[in-house]
């Protein structure tokens, strides 16, 4: 007799939500600092990220947005999310390519080339 167990789990993998489209800006969380360059930093507290750079600080309020794509069978896959950083002078855009654990790896607005941060612990 064959077991439910494997087409229980596959189902359940179909329908789980994908791990990018979980609460972003919980796993964002913290300091961070540039692993080129350890004067540049980063602090994202609740809706507010803070760049610091050798004493120039600028804070933002941020939004965030999924870009999502409809395949042809009915599933939606998250291709990468965007941070909108807005200050009283600025709106930037910035592309999240990866936030995996301790590494953020950003790219577009003042990363076109990308970016990679490590959290500070």
């Amino acid at each position: 007799m064959r077991s439910a167990h494997p087409t229980l789990l596959a189902f359940a993998l179909l329908v789980a939500p994908p791990c990018e489209g979980q609460n972003l800006l919980g796993k964002l969380q913290g300091q961070w600092t540039a692993s080129k360059d350890s004067t540049q930093v980063i602090l994202i507290e609740d809706s507010e990220w803070v760049f610091s750079n050798s004493g120039y600080t600028s804070t933002y309020a941020i939004k965030i947005r999924e870009w999502v794509v409809d395949k042809d069978d009915g599933q939606r896959q998250i291709v990468h999310d965007e941070a909108i950083l807005i200050s009283q002078s600025d709106t930037m855009t910035i592309r999240i390519d990866c936030a995996c654990g301790d590494t953020l790896y950003l790219s577009d607005g003042p990363f076109p080339q990308g970016a990679i941060y490590r959290r500070v612990k």
